[in-house]
């Protein structure tokens, strides 16, 4: 049990904590996990439908492809990520070469300049690494639970 005066601070605290409160702030919220796309489901994008096929059929190789399909999604969003990623790392690259400000600068220290340029569009990216890490992971553990057990 809480005190009381935990309590009322709790409640203050929840008052200033509700969100944006205006239709543009509410409508700009519900946008931020679109940016990239890494939100949308990997099966309803139907570009990776077909790629999630192919690593099923090889995962399975003779076994129920049902119990591959999981793992084979993993692998798929993993492989989503990265293309995300190395297309973030590519156009700062590319930005920083059109720029004046490049000129004689040593290889290693432009690259420097790249990633640094990329990091805070990197940076929201490594909750969703992380999280497809973890889902590969568990997926490869319960496909070979279940291969052992066939």
């Amino acid at each position: 049990m809480i005190s009381a005066a935990r309590l009322a601070a709790n409640r203050q605290n929840a008052i200033h904590s509700t969100g944006p409160r205006t239709r543009e702030g509410r409508e700009r919220a519900a946008r931020n996990a679109r940016r990239h796309g890494l939100a949308v489901p990997i099966e309803t994008d139907p570009a990776f439908s077909a790629r999630i096929q192919r690593y099923a059929e090889v995962i399975a190789a003779g076994s129920s492809i049902d119990a591959a399909w999981p793992l084979a999604q993993a692998y798929v969003e993993l492989e989503r990520i990265r293309i995300t990623k190395s297309a973030i790392l590519s156009e700062t690259n590319a930005e920083l070469c059109l720029s004046d400000a490049v000129g004689d600068l040593d290889p290693l220290l432009f690259r420097s300049m790249a990633f640094a340029r990329a990091l805070p569009r990197l940076k929201p990216l490594l909750r969703y690494e992380r999280a497809a890490y973890r889902r590969l992971w568990l997926e490869q553990v319960a496909f070979e639970g279940a291969a052992s057990a066939e």
